[in-house]
């Protein structure tokens, strides 16, 4: 502002002229209002909808939601293990996958709701579907982040829970 120029004048100039960017939190729908997705046929048809409006990515929590219209948080990790929960994230997943094609990038959510375990049992179930990248596997912390990228392939995002310097200092 006391410049008044834009940042990035002030951090050496323009880069590129166009940046990527993805269709975000589709489990609350694509559209006017947010709404919650409850069945894999809504996930599919968000979805296609944010691609047919050109994004080439899209970032879905999975399992923010039930089938039985029950919002997941936290608390329910030990739910997430079992197979029902298990076989409802796989079968989002590989839908979604099927529908938008090998061409768009699906980064996968989590919201820090699960154990490292959860996680990496999650994870190995869905990464023969190309997940570009999963966000927030759990609580971070670096060696559990380590644990969790030393066994499954998919690349880790993690940071948005990390508020102060000195969390940041263990990274």
């Amino acid at each position: 502002k006391y410049f008044k120029v834009p940042l990035y004048k002030l951090l050496g100039g323009k880069m590129r002229n166009k940046l990527r960017t993805y269709a975000s939190q589709l489990q609350f729908g694509w559209g006017e209002r947010k709404i919650a997705l409850y069945k894999t046929e809504e996930y599919v048809e968000v979805a296609k909808k944010a691609v047919s409006e050109g994004y080439s990515a899209i970032k879905i929590d999975f399992f923010t939601f039930d089938e039985e219209k029950n919002r997941l948080n936290y608390e329910d990790t030990n739910r997430l293990q079992g197979s029902k929960y298990k076989n409802m994230i796989i079968d989002r997943v590989k839908s979604v996958r099927e529908a938008i094609g090998d061409d768009i990038d699906i980064i996968m959510e989590n919201h820090s709701y699960t154990s490292a375990s959860s996680a990496i049992q999650i994870m190995k179930e869905v990464e023969k579907y190309g997940i570009f990248f999963l966000e927030e596997p759990c609580t971070p912390t670096p060696d559990v982040n380590k644990f969790i990228r030393d066994n499954i392939s998919t690349p880790i995002a993690q940071g948005e829970r990390i508020y102060t310097r000195w969390q940041y200092k263990a990274y």
